[in-house]
């Protein structure tokens, strides 16, 4: 199972507060960002969320072609 989740960047360390991570995570084995989007310039917060989350559908898509059964969430809630 590959759970792929969408969550807000940390603050810590300097972090981007207006970025989303898309992660991956093989059962249960620990979190790896696979990628990372940003607000840029005329974006807002909202837009962002949603390439984020659409990112994480298509990441999902092709895992679930190559035969893996997968779990999408964002936020704590199912994509």
């Amino acid at each position: 199972m590959i759970h792929v989740n969408v969550r807000r960047k940390h603050q810590q360390h300097g972090g981007d507060p207006y970025a989303f991570i898309v992660e991956t995570s093989t059962d249960g084995a620990g979190w790896k960002t696979q990628y990372m989007l940003a607000l840029s310039h005329g974006d807002t917060l909202a837009r962002v969320k949603v390439d984020a989350e659409q990112t994480a559908r298509v990441f999902a898509a092709g895992c679930e072609y190559a035969g893996a059964e997968t779990r999408k969430t964002s936020g704590g809630y199912t994509l």
